[in-house]
């Protein structure tokens, strides 16, 4: 049970830090992998609070940081456990390159 606690609190942590990004009218939230799940960036539709869809990054993977071309048509995606950088298709919330 401790365990569990532990980790809630080390994702709600990861969540508050990293924070999230906007490219209206949606927020991308970038969450850490944690206990076998991979990490994820989730788009969320801020009109309506919900989920608009969940892109996942790899099971070791740690996005941190997320920015926006000035369009908001692109996402970069920063990754501290491979020091790189996803780019992503904010429309098809899918990888274009790494």
């Amino acid at each position: 049970m401790m365990r569990i606690r532990m980790m809630w609190s080390l994702l709600v942590s990861m969540i508050v830090c990293a924070g999230t990004a906007q490219a209206a009218p949606f927020a991308y939230i970038p969450v850490s992998a944690f206990n076998g799940v991979g990490g994820a960036l989730v788009k969320v539709d801020t009109a309506t609070g919900t989920i608009a869809g969940t892109l996942s990054l790899g099971l070791s993977s740690q996005p941190a940081g997320v920015a926006f071309d000035p369009s908001g048509a692109t996402a970069y995606v920063t990754d501290l456990a491979s020091g790189s950088i996803a780019v992503i298709d904010t429309a098809s919330l899918s990888v274009s390159s790494n």
